[in-house]
């Protein structure tokens, strides 16, 4: 069931993380980027919905899907590092922030929304942003493993909740 992948529950947290990022600091009216920002992290949620379950029955558009998926990844990485340079803010793992270390360990253990429920309200723009830019990170690292195996093999790749790889021979 893909609602156990890794990088799903990555993506439904980086659709809602997204979700909130824009209701707080980013204009309500008038600003094309809001709606552009929600529909990629949708895009990065359904795409992989619609490949795991198509990929049942067909690996070449399994892995279309999760290729569409990772390049709604990198427009919306685009966005919030754009946002951090308008703002005067700084991306985290490029200067070096001490904090870095701490976010990215969090996001590469946990990925269901839940873990990251607590923490969202609590964050400024420059910290949410940064945590939007490493979700993704991590999720395409995990898309793009799962795709690797599959093109190589002809296999059924699942990276479950708890890290685990299942592989499975196609049918």
């Amino acid at each position: 069931v893909y609602t156990e992948l890794r990088f799903y529950q990555r993506s439904d947290v980086l659709y809602q993380l997204t979700r909130i990022f824009c209701q707080r600091f980013l204009p309500k009216y008038g600003d094309r980027t809001v709606d552009q920002m929600i529909q990629a992290a949708r895009s990065t949620k359904q795409n992989i919905a619609e490949g795991s379950s198509d990929g049942q029955t067909s690996l070449e558009i399994e892995l279309k899907l999760l290729g569409v998926a990772r390049g709604s990844n990198k427009e919306l990485l685009e966005d919030y590092q754009d946002y951090l340079k308008m703002k005067g803010l700084k991306e985290w793992f490029v200067v070096k922030n001490p904090r870095f270390d701490s976010l990215h360990k969090f996001c590469v253990e946990h990925s269901r929304y839940e873990d990251y429920c607590e923490l969202l309200p609590k964050m400024n723009d420059e910290e949410l942003a940064n945590m939007a830019i490493k979700v993704p990170n991590v999720e395409t690292k995990d898309i793009s493993s799962a795709s690797s195996i599959i093109k190589n093999a002809g296999l059924n790749v699942s990276v479950v909740g708890n890290g685990k790889t299942v592989i499975s021979q196609m049918p």
